[in-house]
Protein backbone atom coordinates (compact mmCIF):
# COMPACT_ATOMS: atom_id res chain seq x y z
CA UNK A 1 0.00 0.00 0.00
CA UNK A 2 1.19 3.53 -0.84
CA UNK A 3 -0.41 6.73 1.38
CA UNK A 4 0.70 9.85 2.55
CA UNK A 5 0.99 9.32 6.13
CA UNK A 6 1.61 6.42 8.18
CA UNK A 7 0.17 6.18 11.56
CA UNK A 8 1.73 3.29 13.79
CA UNK A 9 -0.45 2.92 17.00
CA UNK A 10 -4.47 2.99 17.48
CA UNK A 11 -4.76 4.34 20.67
CA UNK A 12 -6.03 8.21 21.36
CA UNK A 13 -3.35 9.96 19.79
CA UNK A 14 -3.56 7.48 17.17
CA UNK A 15 -7.11 7.67 16.39
CA UNK A 16 -7.33 11.21 16.98
CA UNK A 17 -4.73 12.05 14.34
CA UNK A 18 -6.68 9.79 11.91
CA UNK A 19 -9.41 11.66 12.62
CA UNK A 20 -8.48 15.09 11.92
CA UNK A 21 -6.81 14.00 9.11
CA UNK A 22 -9.63 12.18 7.60
CA UNK A 23 -11.17 15.33 8.08
CA UNK A 24 -8.70 17.22 6.24
CA UNK A 25 -8.92 14.48 3.35
CA UNK A 26 -5.24 13.56 3.48
CA UNK A 27 -4.46 9.99 2.83
CA UNK A 28 -3.26 7.54 5.54
CA UNK A 29 -3.21 4.63 7.18
CA UNK A 30 -3.71 3.68 10.65
CA UNK A 31 -2.30 0.40 12.62
CA UNK A 32 -2.41 -0.94 15.72
CA UNK A 33 -4.59 -3.07 17.98
CA UNK A 34 -7.38 -0.25 19.10
CA UNK A 35 -7.14 0.53 22.84
CA UNK A 36 -5.27 -2.15 23.62
CA UNK A 37 -3.91 -0.39 27.04
CA UNK A 38 -7.50 0.00 28.49
CA UNK A 39 -9.45 -3.63 26.63
CA UNK A 40 -6.14 -5.73 27.09
CA UNK A 41 -3.92 -4.32 29.95
CA UNK A 42 -6.57 -2.72 32.37
CA UNK A 43 -8.04 -4.73 35.22
CA UNK A 44 -11.83 -5.29 34.57
CA UNK A 45 -12.61 -4.36 38.25
CA UNK A 46 -11.54 -1.25 38.54
CA UNK A 47 -11.90 2.31 37.35
CA UNK A 48 -10.01 4.47 34.99
CA UNK A 49 -7.74 7.09 36.78
CA UNK A 50 -8.49 10.40 35.19
CA UNK A 51 -12.19 12.02 35.33
CA UNK A 52 -14.53 12.28 32.40
CA UNK A 53 -12.94 15.93 31.49
CA UNK A 54 -9.41 14.28 30.56
CA UNK A 55 -10.35 10.70 29.19
CA UNK A 56 -12.38 11.77 25.90
CA UNK A 57 -10.88 10.71 22.35
CA UNK A 58 -10.73 14.26 21.28
CA UNK A 59 -12.30 15.33 17.39
CA UNK A 60 -12.78 18.94 16.44
CA UNK A 61 -16.77 18.35 16.40
CA UNK A 62 -16.90 16.19 19.43
CA UNK A 63 -18.31 13.23 17.39
CA UNK A 64 -16.99 11.23 20.40
CA UNK A 65 -18.25 13.39 23.68
CA UNK A 66 -17.87 11.40 26.76
CA UNK A 67 -20.19 12.99 28.84
CA UNK A 68 -23.15 12.74 26.02
CA UNK A 69 -22.23 8.77 25.59
CA UNK A 70 -22.63 8.29 29.33
CA UNK A 71 -26.01 10.50 29.27
CA UNK A 72 -27.11 7.85 26.98
CA UNK A 73 -25.76 4.47 27.91
CA UNK A 74 -26.42 4.96 31.12
CA UNK A 75 -29.60 7.64 31.96
CA UNK A 76 -30.40 6.05 35.18
CA UNK A 77 -26.69 6.80 36.74
CA UNK A 78 -25.10 9.20 34.38
CA UNK A 79 -24.54 11.88 37.35
CA UNK A 80 -23.42 8.93 39.53
CA UNK A 81 -20.56 8.25 37.01
CA UNK A 82 -19.69 11.50 35.93
CA UNK A 83 -18.72 12.00 39.29
CA UNK A 84 -16.68 9.61 40.65
CA UNK A 85 -13.98 7.51 38.40
CA UNK A 86 -15.78 5.86 35.01
CA UNK A 87 -15.79 2.03 35.91
CA UNK A 88 -13.25 0.10 33.30
CA UNK A 89 -16.13 -1.46 31.92
CA UNK A 90 -18.36 1.64 31.11
CA UNK A 91 -15.03 2.93 29.31
CA UNK A 92 -14.54 -0.21 27.54
CA UNK A 93 -18.33 0.75 26.53
CA UNK A 94 -17.33 3.90 25.76
CA UNK A 95 -14.57 2.92 23.53
CA UNK A 96 -16.17 -0.23 22.07
CA UNK A 97 -18.78 3.49 20.75
CA UNK A 98 -16.02 4.94 19.37
CA UNK A 99 -14.87 2.21 16.99
CA UNK A 100 -18.19 1.06 15.87
CA UNK A 101 -18.49 4.81 14.51
CA UNK A 102 -14.72 5.68 12.89
CA UNK A 103 -15.70 6.69 9.58
CA UNK A 104 -12.36 4.75 8.67
CA UNK A 105 -10.85 1.24 9.06
CA UNK A 106 -8.00 0.58 11.23
CA UNK A 107 -5.21 -2.19 10.60
CA UNK A 108 -5.68 -4.30 13.09
CA UNK A 109 -1.88 -5.51 13.54
CA UNK A 110 1.12 -4.31 14.71
CA UNK A 111 4.27 -2.73 12.34
CA UNK A 112 7.03 -4.87 12.92
CA UNK A 113 9.48 -3.36 11.27
CA UNK A 114 10.06 0.79 9.60
CA UNK A 115 12.88 1.30 7.91
CA UNK A 116 13.77 4.54 5.32
CA UNK A 117 14.35 3.96 1.89
CA UNK A 118 15.11 7.14 0.40
CA UNK A 119 12.04 9.76 0.93
CA UNK A 120 9.80 7.88 2.08
CA UNK A 121 8.88 5.13 4.86
CA UNK A 122 8.61 1.58 4.82
CA UNK A 123 6.64 -0.02 7.24
CA UNK A 124 6.29 -4.21 7.12
CA UNK A 125 3.35 -5.23 9.39
CA UNK A 126 2.59 -8.27 11.08
CA UNK A 127 1.15 -10.17 8.12
CA UNK A 128 3.87 -9.44 5.72
CA UNK A 129 2.13 -6.63 4.05
CA UNK A 130 4.11 -3.15 3.50
CA UNK A 131 2.74 0.47 3.54
CA UNK A 132 4.70 2.80 2.15
CA UNK A 133 4.32 6.68 3.47
CA UNK A 134 5.56 9.84 2.61
CA UNK A 135 5.46 10.61 6.45
CA UNK A 136 5.21 8.70 9.46
CA UNK A 137 4.31 9.26 12.88
CA UNK A 138 4.65 6.95 16.12
CA UNK A 139 1.87 7.22 18.38
CA UNK A 140 2.75 3.66 20.05
CA UNK A 141 2.04 4.43 23.67
CA UNK A 142 3.93 2.74 27.00
CA UNK A 143 3.85 -0.97 25.71
CA UNK A 144 7.77 -0.86 24.52
CA UNK A 145 8.85 1.03 27.80
CA UNK A 146 7.95 -0.98 30.34
CA UNK A 147 10.28 -1.17 33.76
CA UNK A 148 11.22 -4.56 35.61
CA UNK A 149 13.80 -3.44 38.84
CA UNK A 150 17.47 -4.83 38.69
CA UNK A 151 16.55 -6.70 41.78
CA UNK A 152 13.65 -8.66 39.69
CA UNK A 153 15.71 -8.43 36.55
CA UNK A 154 17.25 -11.91 37.15
CA UNK A 155 14.18 -14.01 38.26
CA UNK A 156 12.16 -15.78 35.43
CA UNK A 157 10.51 -13.93 33.11
CA UNK A 158 7.15 -16.04 33.76
CA UNK A 159 7.75 -15.97 37.57
CA UNK A 160 8.08 -12.03 37.59
CA UNK A 161 4.92 -10.14 35.40
CA UNK A 162 4.77 -6.54 34.82
CA UNK A 163 1.54 -4.84 36.14
CA UNK A 164 0.92 -4.38 32.23
CA UNK A 165 0.58 -7.84 31.89
CA UNK A 166 -2.85 -8.43 33.19
CA UNK A 167 -3.89 -11.52 30.96
CA UNK A 168 -1.33 -13.41 32.89
CA UNK A 169 -2.56 -12.61 36.51
CA UNK A 170 -5.97 -11.34 36.65
CA UNK A 171 -7.31 -14.34 37.13
CA UNK A 172 -4.27 -15.64 40.04
CA UNK A 173 -6.71 -17.68 42.93
CA UNK A 174 -4.92 -19.53 45.67
CA UNK A 175 -1.52 -18.27 45.67
CA UNK A 176 1.16 -16.05 47.21
CA UNK A 177 2.00 -12.54 45.88
CA UNK A 178 4.17 -10.07 46.06
CA UNK A 179 3.11 -6.52 44.51
CA UNK A 180 5.94 -4.15 44.20
CA UNK A 181 5.53 -0.07 43.53
CA UNK A 182 3.93 2.83 45.46
CA UNK A 183 1.28 4.09 42.31
CA UNK A 184 -1.90 3.52 41.40
CA UNK A 185 -1.19 0.00 39.28
CA UNK A 186 0.08 -1.38 42.44
CA UNK A 187 -2.94 -0.29 44.48
CA UNK A 188 -4.77 -1.51 42.00
CA UNK A 189 -3.32 -4.65 41.48
CA UNK A 190 -3.33 -5.32 45.30
CA UNK A 191 -6.73 -4.56 45.94
CA UNK A 192 -7.85 -6.97 42.63
CA UNK A 193 -5.55 -9.87 43.67
CA UNK A 194 -6.30 -10.01 47.75
CA UNK A 195 -9.74 -11.13 47.30
CA UNK A 196 -8.50 -14.43 46.56
CA UNK A 197 -4.50 -14.53 47.31
CA UNK A 198 -2.18 -13.95 49.92
CA UNK A 199 -0.66 -10.40 48.97
CA UNK A 200 2.38 -8.55 50.38
CA UNK A 201 2.54 -5.17 49.14
CA UNK A 202 6.12 -3.56 49.29
CA UNK A 203 6.79 0.28 48.38
CA UNK A 204 9.63 2.03 49.04
CA UNK A 205 7.66 5.05 50.65
CA UNK A 206 4.67 5.62 52.14
CA UNK A 207 2.39 6.55 49.44
CA UNK A 208 0.66 10.03 48.29
CA UNK A 209 -2.90 9.36 47.84
CA UNK A 210 -4.04 12.56 45.38
CA UNK A 211 -7.22 12.64 42.94
CA UNK A 212 -5.35 13.88 40.35
CA UNK A 213 -2.58 11.74 38.34
CA UNK A 214 -0.30 14.74 40.22
CA UNK A 215 -0.08 16.39 44.04
CA UNK A 216 -0.68 19.32 42.08
CA UNK A 217 -4.27 21.51 42.83
CA UNK A 218 -6.74 20.85 40.17
CA UNK A 219 -6.49 23.77 38.52
CA UNK A 220 -3.16 24.46 38.37
CA UNK A 221 -3.36 20.79 36.47
CA UNK A 222 -5.67 21.98 34.22
CA UNK A 223 -4.09 24.89 33.32
CA UNK A 224 -0.87 23.31 32.70
CA UNK A 225 -2.46 20.43 30.57
CA UNK A 226 -4.47 22.96 28.23
CA UNK A 227 -1.39 25.37 28.13
CA UNK A 228 0.90 22.19 26.99
CA UNK A 229 1.93 24.24 23.62
CA UNK A 230 3.74 26.68 25.47
CA UNK A 231 5.50 24.61 27.68
CA UNK A 232 7.78 23.78 24.62
CA UNK A 233 9.57 27.08 24.93
CA UNK A 234 10.04 27.31 28.68
CA UNK A 235 13.49 27.29 29.96
CA UNK A 236 14.97 23.59 30.68
CA UNK A 237 15.32 24.24 34.64
CA UNK A 238 11.69 25.12 34.75
CA UNK A 239 10.81 22.18 32.16
CA UNK A 240 12.52 19.54 34.30
CA UNK A 241 10.76 20.72 38.04
CA UNK A 242 7.58 20.66 36.46
CA UNK A 243 8.43 17.63 34.84
CA UNK A 244 9.57 16.06 37.81
CA UNK A 245 5.66 17.23 40.15
CA UNK A 246 3.57 15.73 36.86
CA UNK A 247 5.24 12.31 37.04
CA UNK A 248 5.10 12.14 41.19
CA UNK A 249 3.91 8.51 41.94
CA UNK A 250 0.37 9.14 43.81
CA UNK A 251 -2.94 6.89 44.58
CA UNK A 252 -6.54 7.74 44.28
CA UNK A 253 -8.08 8.37 47.86
CA UNK A 254 -10.62 5.80 47.61
CA UNK A 255 -7.84 3.20 47.74
CA UNK A 256 -6.50 4.67 50.87
CA UNK A 257 -8.74 1.85 52.95
CA UNK A 258 -6.92 -0.81 50.93
CA UNK A 259 -3.54 0.30 52.38
CA UNK A 260 -5.17 0.76 55.44
CA UNK A 261 -6.59 -3.06 55.60
CA UNK A 262 -5.55 -6.08 57.59
CA UNK A 263 -6.25 -7.91 54.29
CA UNK A 264 -2.46 -7.85 53.17
CA UNK A 265 0.65 -7.23 54.39
CA UNK A 266 1.78 -4.48 53.27
CA UNK A 267 6.29 -3.14 53.58
CA UNK A 268 8.17 -0.18 53.38
CA UNK A 269 11.57 -1.87 51.44
CA UNK A 270 12.84 -1.41 47.93
CA UNK A 271 12.84 -4.07 45.73
CA UNK A 272 16.28 -4.36 45.18
CA UNK A 273 17.18 -4.70 48.62
CA UNK A 274 15.17 -8.02 49.52
CA UNK A 275 17.43 -10.88 48.35
CA UNK A 276 15.03 -12.00 46.02
CA UNK A 277 16.14 -15.59 44.37
CA UNK A 278 14.16 -18.67 43.13
CA UNK A 279 14.05 -21.84 45.38
CA UNK A 280 15.06 -24.90 43.75
CA UNK A 281 12.04 -26.32 41.50
CA UNK A 282 9.97 -24.28 43.89
CA UNK A 283 8.53 -19.91 44.12
CA UNK A 284 10.59 -17.16 44.72
CA UNK A 285 11.78 -16.69 48.10
CA UNK A 286 12.94 -13.47 50.33
CA UNK A 287 15.99 -13.40 52.29
CA UNK A 288 15.13 -10.22 53.74
CA UNK A 289 11.04 -11.06 54.32
CA UNK A 290 11.58 -14.63 55.32
CA UNK A 291 8.81 -15.06 52.93
CA UNK A 292 7.78 -16.97 49.71
CA UNK A 293 6.31 -16.14 46.17
CA UNK A 294 4.29 -17.47 43.52
CA UNK A 295 4.46 -14.87 41.68
CA UNK A 296 5.63 -11.00 42.15
CA UNK A 297 3.81 -8.45 40.16
CA UNK A 298 5.56 -5.44 38.95
CA UNK A 299 3.63 -1.98 38.89
CA UNK A 300 7.16 -0.65 38.12
CA UNK A 301 6.06 1.80 35.56
CA UNK A 302 7.07 3.21 32.26
CA UNK A 303 10.76 4.64 31.70
CA UNK A 304 10.37 6.19 27.66
CA UNK A 305 13.36 5.38 25.57
CA UNK A 306 14.26 5.14 21.57
CA UNK A 307 16.17 2.32 21.99
CA UNK A 308 12.99 0.50 23.66
CA UNK A 309 11.40 0.66 19.60
CA UNK A 310 12.74 -2.20 18.45
CA UNK A 311 10.36 -2.04 15.57
CA UNK A 312 12.83 0.98 14.15
CA UNK A 313 14.98 -0.18 11.87
CA UNK A 314 18.43 0.22 13.70
CA UNK A 315 19.76 2.56 10.95
CA UNK A 316 16.54 4.55 11.57
CA UNK A 317 17.23 4.88 15.41
CA UNK A 318 20.90 5.84 14.88
CA UNK A 319 19.71 8.67 12.45
CA UNK A 320 17.07 10.53 15.44
CA UNK A 321 18.72 12.50 17.38
CA UNK A 322 18.03 12.02 21.05
CA UNK A 323 18.64 14.34 24.55
CA UNK A 324 19.18 11.35 27.52
CA UNK A 325 18.06 8.55 25.11
CA UNK A 326 14.60 10.80 24.74
CA UNK A 327 14.34 12.02 20.98
CA UNK A 328 14.36 15.40 20.11
CA UNK A 329 11.27 16.71 18.64
CA UNK A 330 10.21 20.27 17.45
CA UNK A 331 7.55 22.41 17.78
CA UNK A 332 5.62 20.06 15.13
CA UNK A 333 6.43 16.56 16.84
CA UNK A 334 9.30 16.44 14.20
CA UNK A 335 12.47 14.31 15.12
CA UNK A 336 15.67 15.28 13.23
CA UNK A 337 14.34 12.64 10.37
CA UNK A 338 12.64 14.72 8.16
CA UNK A 339 8.80 13.57 8.12
CA UNK A 340 9.31 10.98 10.73
CA UNK A 341 6.75 12.42 13.80
CA UNK A 342 6.55 10.92 17.61
CA UNK A 343 3.50 11.75 19.82
CA UNK A 344 2.58 10.51 23.07
CA UNK A 345 4.43 10.40 26.50
CA UNK A 346 7.78 9.53 24.94
CA UNK A 347 7.49 13.63 24.09
CA UNK A 348 6.92 14.80 27.48
CA UNK A 349 10.36 15.84 28.80
CA UNK A 350 10.56 18.51 25.27
CA UNK A 351 6.94 19.32 24.72
CA UNK A 352 5.40 18.51 28.71
CA UNK A 353 3.78 16.66 30.59
CA UNK A 354 0.22 16.90 28.64
CA UNK A 355 1.71 14.40 25.94
CA UNK A 356 2.06 11.34 28.75
CA UNK A 357 -2.07 11.81 29.56
CA UNK A 358 -5.24 11.17 26.95
CA UNK A 359 -6.06 15.01 26.96
CA UNK A 360 -2.91 15.71 25.27
CA UNK A 361 -3.80 13.86 21.99
CA UNK A 362 -5.95 17.24 21.00
CA UNK A 363 -3.05 19.29 20.36
CA UNK A 364 -0.81 16.63 18.45
CA UNK A 365 -3.92 16.15 16.22
CA UNK A 366 -4.41 19.93 15.42
CA UNK A 367 -1.01 20.17 15.37
CA UNK A 368 0.04 17.42 13.26
CA UNK A 369 -3.01 17.80 10.69
CA UNK A 370 -1.79 21.34 9.63
CA UNK A 371 1.45 19.93 9.19
CA UNK A 372 0.69 16.86 7.41
CA UNK A 373 -2.12 18.76 4.77
CA UNK A 374 -0.45 19.39 1.76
Amino acid sequence: MNTTVMIVGAGPYGISLAYELWRRKVPFVIAGQPFSLWFDHTLGSMSIRSDYHTSEIYTRDKMFNIERFIRQKFPDRADELLNHRIPTSVFRDYLRDVLKRLPFPIERQKVVHVKKQGAFFVHTLEDGRQVVSEASVMATGIENHRVIPDGLAPLRSDLVLHSWQVADYEKLKNKRLLVVGAGQSAAECAAHLSKENQVTWVMRKQPVFYSEPINLPKPVFKFILYATPYYYFLPPRIKSLLGQKFVETTITPDMKSLWESKDLRTVYADVNDLKLYEEEGGPIRSGVLNESYDRVIAATGFRYRLDALRFLDPGLRRAIRVEGDIPIVNFRFETSVAKLFMVGGITEPRYGPAQRFMIGARHAALTLGRELCP
